[in-house]
C-alpha cells in the first residue's frame, strides 16, 4: 500500500490561510494565480490547486515575462510546463515591456504586470487573481511606505482582498463618461468603442470573498479609452461591480514557509536576479535592513509590522467610509467637468476627514491621486485671509474658491 506523506505544518498553514481568504462556494468560476517560477508562486500555485477545486472552482495560471532577462522567455515556458503537470488551465503567458512606462524601474515592472493581469482576467472572465505575497512582503511593504512618508496608508500595506492595485492610476487615467449599472451578483464591464463612447457588457459573479470593505477607491479598467478628464465619480456601486479581485491569501505565512511548501512537492524554483539587485530599495530593505532590526531589536519585528499593517487597515478604512459619506453628502456636479465643495462644511470637518476628503473628491471624480502638498494647499483655499485663490494640480485639474465654494475642474473643457 502507498503511504502519502504526512503533509507539514507550512502545507497546512498556507491550506487553511487560503480556504479563509476565498469564498466558500466560487460557483465554478475560474481562479488564476499570478506565476513567476519563484517559491511563493509556486507554493500558492500547489496550495490553490488543492484548495480551489474543494470550493467548487477551477484553476488556472498567468505568467508574466517582463523581458527584463536573458532567458526569460524560457523560464516563462518552463512554469508553463510546471503548471500544466498540476493541471491549471487555461496558461496565460503575457509578455510585456516594463520600459514603456514612464515610472522607475520597480513602479514600471509592476505597472505592466498589472496591466498584464487585467488583460488575463478580461480574457478569461475569472473570478480573480491570487498573488503570492508573503508576510514577509508586507513587513517590507509598511516600511518603505514608512521611508516615504506617506502618513497612515504607508502603514496598512497591502490587503488581503482588494478590487484594483493602486498602481493602475498610472496605466491608464481616463474616466468613463457613463457609470456602470449593478445588479446581484452581476456586474457590467464598461468597454469604449471607436467613436469613445461608454457600453456595457454583463457577465456573473459570485459573491466576492470576505472580509469586506465597500468604500475602496476604484481606477478605470486600463482597456478604457474614453476622453480623459470627465467629473464622472465612480461610487461604491462602481466597486462592485469590480474589474476584477485580487486576492493575497499568504499574508500571514512567511517566505520561510512557502520554501517549506516547495520543498514538500519537490519543487525547484527559480531565483529572479533582480531579487538581489541592491539597486531596489524593496531589495535593500529586505538584505540590509531587516536582519539588522531583526538582530538589534530582536526576532519578530516581520511579524510585529505584518500586525500593525492589519491595525492600520482597520483605522484608515473607517476614516475613509466616514470620508465617503461626507462625500456623498456635500459635493455637487456642476457639470461634466467641474464639481463644488462647500467651504462651511469643510472648515467644521475634522482635519484628517476634510484631507481625505478632497484626496477622494479628486480620485474619485478626476481619477487624480493628490500628494501631501497638493492637498494642503487645497485645503489652503478654505482661509479667506489666505493669498492662495487657487491651485494648479496633475492633469490639467485646477481647484479654485469662488464665494462660499470650492471648485475642482478640468481645463479640459466641455465633454
Amino acid at each position: 500500500m502507498l503511504h502519502r506523506p504526512r503533509i507539514t505544518p507550512a502545507v497546512a498553514n498556507a491550506r487553511r490561510a487560503m480556504l479563509n481568504t476565498l469564498p466558500a462556494d466560487l460557483h465554478n468560476q475560474l481562479v488564476l494565480i499570478a506565476l513567476s517560477g519563484g517559491r511563493d508562486s509556486l507554493a500558492a500555485m500547489v496550495i490553490a490547486s488543492w484548495v480551489i477545486p474543494r470550493l467548487n472552482g477551477r484553476v488556472g495560471a498567468v505568467v508574466v515575462d517582463h523581458g527584463l532577462q536573458e532567458n526569460s522567455a524560457r523560464i516563462a515556458d518552463e512554469v508553463r510546463i510546471r503548471a500544466e503537470q498540476f493541471a491549471l488551465n487555461p496558461i496565460l503567458i503575457k509578455r510585456v515591456s516594463p520600459s514603456r512606462v514612464s515610472a522607475g524601474p520597480e513602479a514600471s515592472a509592476r505597472i505592466a504586470r498589472y496591466a498584464a493581469f487585467y488583460d488575463a482576467l478580461e480574457e478569461t472572465k475569472a473570478y480573480a487573481i491570487i498573488l503570492a505575497h508573503t508576510l514577509d512582503d508586507q513587513a517590507e511593504t509598511v516600511l518603505l511606505g514608512l521611508m516615504r512618508g506617506s502618513g497612515p496608508s504607508s502603514l496598512r500595506g497591502m490587503k488581503a482582498v482588494s478590487y484594483t492595485p493602486e498602481d493602475c492610476r498610472y496605466m491608464n487615467n481616463k474616466a468613463c463618461n457613463s457609470v456602470t449599472a449593478v445588479y446581484a451578483h452581476n456586474t457590467q464591464r464598461c468597454s469604449c468603442d471607436s467613436t469613445q463612447r461608454c457600453s456595457c457588457d454583463s457577465r456573473p459573479y459570485p459573491p466576492p470573498p470576505e472580509p469586506r470593505n465597500e468604500n475602496r477607491s476604484y481606477f478605470p479598467h486600463p482597456s478604457c479609452k474614453c476622453v480623459e478628464g470627465s467629473a464622472t465619480r465612480f461610487t461604491n456601486a462602481d466597486i462592485d461591480s469590480r474589474f476584477g479581485v485580487f486576492i493575497r491569501p499568504f499574508l500571514d505565512i512567511t517566505r520561510h514557509e512557502t520554501g517549506k511548501i516547495c520543498e514538500f512537492y519537490g519543487l525547484d524554483y527559480w531565483n529572479d536576479p533582480h531579487n538581489e539587485d541592491v539597486r531596489f530599495s524593496r531589495v535593500r530593505i529586505r538584505h540590509n535592513v531587516m536582519p539588522v532590526l531583526e538582530n538589534e531589536i530582536g526576532p519578530g519585528v516581520k511579524y510585529a509590522l505584518s500586525r500593525t499593517a492589519k491595525l492600520a487597515q482597520l483605522d484608515t478604512e473607517y476614516l475613509d467610509h466616514l470620508s465617503n459619506e461626507l462625500l456623498d453628502e456635500i459635493a455637487s456636479k456642476e457639470s461634466d467637468w467641474s464639481i463644488r465643495l462647500p467651504i462651511n462644511t469643510l472648515q467644521k470637518t475634522p482635519v484628517p476627514i476634510r484631507l481625505r476628503v478632497i484626496r477622494l473628491a479628486a480620485l474619485q471624480y478626476f481619477t487624480v491621486s493628490l500628494s501631501f502638498k497638493h492637498t494642503r494647499q487645497i485645503e489652503r483655499l478654505l482661509c479667506s485671509s489666505c493669498d492662495i485663490k487657487h491651485v494648479n494640480l496633475p492633469r490639467l485639474i485646477t481647484a479654485q474658491r469662488v464665494g462660499n465654494y470650492i471648485y475642482m475642474h478640468t481645463l479640459r473643457g466641455k465633454l
